[in-house]
């Protein structure tokens, strides 16, 4: 048992830890699944920011066949709230940022079969998680809320706004004020079956006007659109000759050209290939001119490559963003139609890991979500949903990341003992444990990033069993009451090589 007098140990904790490295493949770090039929557990996923206050981030589910949006801790996995409404409330979702400027993001959830395809939008506090205001369809069938993407100022008054789908009339999407919903202006489909809006997402300030702008995907027609956020003119547009269901999905990415600004991928999932249908393809574009960056074509008749596209965040830390790819007809493993999600470098467009589905025709993924943190390594998260999952269509999500330990603490009570373990070590490597009481970090040390704040205090080690788990009992003295500790672990693995495990935060009890 280690005393919790927190000596400081310098120069123990320079020799131990390495400078931020690429980490191994991702691996699926956590999978959950309702255990209701029809649920449709994961129709939408996406990340929400740190809604809790424990320094990862949250994300949240929805489960139309419920009429139900679940929030999870990205710390524990395990669900902090949840939102009902009417019929396939959830159909859409999406982080929308602090739309009441409380300090903590909010998000939005959508039911386009409300009230006769009316569709309402029903924007949610991510604090209690109670309903700031709602948005409202104008007309029976309008099918308002069938989308929705979070775009960050379009007015000068530093509140986050929201952009809407509807489904009727081939497509409308509306941008409306953050502060109160305010309908600013709609912009309608061109043409009959343009699936206007089906590729959604608001960038950067193209323009530099001041308000953020937007791209709207049209794959029926074969075009994405560059609308201005201030007025919706637009301001540019983009076809590409051969592609087929062009602008289907559409992501905004970091900056892939290194020259510090955001760029985009657009998806193109029924782009025939030298004579072969289906095969799909992602082109990548820069930000600040919007010439291509890359082209990526599919590999295989009908996988529908580029069905989804996602931020992939700097998963290989080379300062380039990288990006994810769905192709939900693929056949990984030989398994008919599983479905796969590639992570592709932004560099040189060599896969970094692949996450497939595992049952025939299970057509895997039907949501993703890129770039969060949720298990707090300092290396990106990526959600992948299957809605139709299980006999029943349950539904499943799984989160994919790096590989780094999992560190948890049990009973952190003042003048108790407490329990620090760290999991998915290797079996008979040491496991040190440290923490900070100043703060989470991320902190810049000569050996790379740690996610704690100086001074960081050496409290023990402890070696992993064959479960791969070590654990440290520590006692908690009386005075540390109502303290916020922050902890992480470093696992000494037997070849030498050194992992970092997980960030914590955990208030003393």
């Amino acid at each position: 048992m280690t005393s919790f007098t927190l000596p400081l140990l310098w120069g123990l904790f320079f020799s131990s830890f390495t400078a931020a490295q690429q980490p191994d493949p991702p691996e699926i770090l956590w999978e959950d699944h309702s255990l209701s039929g029809y649920h449709h557990f994961g129709w939408r996923v996406d990340w929400v920011g740190d809604v809790d206050g424990d320094s990862a981030e949250d994300y949240a589910i929805s489960s139309p066949g419920a009429k139900m949006v679940e929030v999870f801790s990205g710390s524990t996995k395990s669900a902090i709230a949840s939102v009902n409404g009417s019929v396939r409330f959830g159909h859409s979702l999406a982080s929308i940022g602090d739309v009441n400027s409380d300090g903590i993001p909010d998000f939005a959830a959508g039911t386009p079969y409300s009230s006769s395809n009316t569709g309402y939008v029903d924007v949610l506090s991510g604090a209690d998680f109670s309903l700031l205001y709602q948005l409202t369809g104008n007309y029976t069938n309008h099918y308002f809320g069938w989308g929705i993407a979070g775009i960050d100022d379009t007015t000068g008054d530093g509140v986050p706004d929201i952009l809407v789908r509807s489904y009727d009339q081939d497509g409308i999407i509306s941008l409306h004020s953050g502060v109160d919903g305010v309908v600013r202006f709609e912009i309608y489909a061109q043409a009959q079956w343009d699936e206007f809006g089906e590729g959604l997402v608001g960038i950067h300030d193209y323009n530099n006007d001041g308000a953020a702008d937007f791209l709207v995907g049209a794959p029926g027609a074969n075009e994405v659109t560059l609308y201005s956020g201030n007025n919706g003119a637009e301001l540019a547009s983009l076809q590409e000759f051969g592609s087929s269901e062009y602008g289907a999905s559409i992501a905004a990415l970091g900056d892939v050209n290194g020259d510090n600004i955001p760029d985009f991928a657009i998806g193109a999932p029924r782009t025939p290939r030298l004579g072969n249908g289906n095969v799909g393809e992602v082109r990548i574009y820069s930000g600040a001119t919007l010439a291509q960056l890359h082209y990526l074509p599919g590999g295989s008749t009908g996988d529908f490559f580029g069905e989804l596209v996602a931020s992939g965040g700097d998963y290989n830390q080379d300062g380039i963003a990288d990006f994810l790819v769905s192709s939900p007809n693929a056949d990984p493993n030989g398994i008919s139609n599983a479905g796969k999600v590639e992570l592709y470098s932004g560099a040189n467009l060599t896969i970094l890991g692949t996450a497939a589905g595992t049952s025939s025709n299970g057509n895997f993924p039907s949501s993703l979500a890129g770039n969060g943190d949720g298990h707090r390594d300092l290396y990106p998260d990526f959600l992948v949903g299957i809605y139709d999952w299980g006999s029943a269509e349950n539904g499943r999500v799984e989160m994919w990341g790096a590989p780094s330990p999992w560190l948890q603490v049990a009973n952190l009570v003042a003048g108790a003992t407490a329990t620090l373990s760290a999991s998915s070590c290797q079996a008979g490597s040491n496991v040190q444990f440290w923490v900070s009481r100043l703060g989470s970090g991320p902190s810049s040390t000569i050996v790379g990033m740690v996610l704690l704040d100086r001074p960081f205090f050496h409290i023990g080690t402890s070696a992993a069993g064959i479960n791969g788990r070590a654990e440290l009992d520590v006692p908690i003295p009386l005075a540390l009451f109502g303290s916020l500790l922050h902890c992480q672990a470093v696992e000494l693995r037997a070849n030498s090589s050194k992992q970092l495990s997980t960030g914590l935060s955990r208030q003393v009890q």
